[in-house]
């Protein structure tokens, strides 16, 4: 028994050793680097605490208002069937948007909730396939586009459905880039083609050139910071996974970098810098930034788990998974700040980073739980989820303080 209570606390010890053997760590009294953010209009996107998934077009997963502190459950509400990687946003007054299973009968459906939990409507979008995260537009309405028939849905903030248009079968549609134009940039997986379309269905341009669509997060774009250009992953069957650049206007293969199957989402801050995940030789996962170029400014050699996601804090700040049960914190020089323990234990599965404009950092479990850390590392709350719980890959902050996570059967309030 006790060579089995061992065990965990001799592998956790082991990874924050490693860790601390970063190649560019802080020196005793050592300030890290601080790299201001600031938030970039984004005209296409209504003035929303969280408009898309991931906050914003560069997947910063940064909220611009101050998160919850008290680490408690003010409401919840189970959907009826389970959804596989369901989609959240807010719109302009508080209104949560979620995209999940609404029936038996597997039919996806569009919800709107208000900030106290109440069902406002919901609109029935497709059968069967997942849809994308929904994108709050200029004057409250919403835009949502239904994976497997291709189609683009635009609702007011009532409800009252304004527009579809189909595209195409099959596009992957998890988390779109969105230009500063509206242009929608969508991964078509049957073609494995990045495409841009415009709000009424026509295609802009179409790029096979890279296999898109492939790994965990092949269908997420992000976009810089001025909308001319995005980034995405790409694979080629006889060649290793790529990060990849491409012009918003054209289409065109500006540059890629090296990248892995698992690498996570592309996250880019103000100055257009990128930051991503990648497999090094004899490594592991390492968190590495490039700059606007394509060029490598950084790579950690502190490994960080292959399921983690990124999220950048106000600061420069980054925030990561460990390879165990760590939560990382880098300096925007790719220097570690601090490191801290998530306990419960948690060695699998994705869940997700959020951080707020203050720094407070919330990591919600792959299952369970979500915990909150302040901008030192110290140890905010740890709130169990009540239900099933699982499969909680996303969130969002609004400005009234709360934290909302959606999982596979559930929809979240904390605060």
């Amino acid at each position: 028994m006790r060579r089995t209570f061992l065990l965990p606390l001799l592998l956790l010890s082991c990874v924050l050793l490693l860790c601390a053997r970063d190649k560019s760590p802080l020196g005793p009294g050592e300030p890290p680097a601080v790299c201001p953010q600031r938030t970039i209009p984004w005209p296409s996107l209504g003035e929303s605490p969280w408009p898309v998934m991931g906050a914003d077009p560069q997947s910063t997963h940064r909220s611009r208002h101050p998160g919850p502190r008290g680490g408690r459950v003010r409401w919840w509400f189970r959907f009826p069937d389970w959804t596989s990687r369901p989609r959240l946003a807010l719109g302009p007054e508080g209104t949560i948007y979620v995209a999940a299973k609404g029936d038996s009968a597997r039919m996806i459906f569009l919800y709107a909730f208000g900030p106290e939990g109440a069902m406002l409507w919901k609109r029935a979008l497709c059968s069967g396939g997942p849809v994308s995260s929904p994108m709050v537009l200029p004057d409250g309405g919403v835009l949502v586009v239904a994976d497997r028939t291709g189609t683009v849905f635009e609702f007011g903030p009532d409800g009252a459905e304004r527009s579809w248009h189909r595209v195409n079968e099959w596009l992957e549609a998890r988390r779109p880039g969105v230009g500063v134009d509206g242009t929608l940039y969508l991964v078509w997986s049957y073609a494995k083609q990045c495409v841009a379309i415009q709000r009424s269905g026509a295609v802009v341009w179409r790029n096979g050139e890279k296999g898109f669509g492939y790994g965990p997060s092949g269908e997420w774009i992000s976009m810089s910071p001025g909308g001319e250009v995005l980034y995405l992953l790409g694979a080629d069957p006889a060649r290793p996974t790529s990060l990849v650049c491409l012009d918003a206007q054209t289409g065109a293969l500006l540059w890629e970098a090296p990248a892995s199957w698992y690498s996570c989402f592309p996250v880019v801050d103000c100055e257009g810098n990128i930051y991503y995940t990648r497999l090094r030789e004899q490594t592991g996962y390492v968190l590495c930034s490039l700059t606007s170029a394509g060029v490598l400014r950084w790579e950690s050699e502190c490994a960080v788990s292959p399921e983690t996601t990124v999220a950048l804090g106000p600061d420069g700040s980054l925030y990561v998974r460990g390879e165990g049960p760590v939560l990382l914190c880098f300096d925007c020089q790719g220097r570690l700040k601090w490191s801290a323990a998530l306990v419960p234990e948690v060695w699998t599965g994705q869940g997700n980073i959020m951080v707020d404009c203050e720094g407070t950092v919330y990591f919600a479990y792959p299952s369970s739980y979500v915990a909150a850390f302040d901008r030192y590392g110290r140890r905010l709350f740890t709130c169990e989820l009540p239900g099933i719980a699982s499969g909680l890959e996303t969130g969002a902050i609004s400005a009234d303080r709360r934290l909302y996570l959606i999982g596979e059967r559930e929809l979240y309030c904390i605060e």
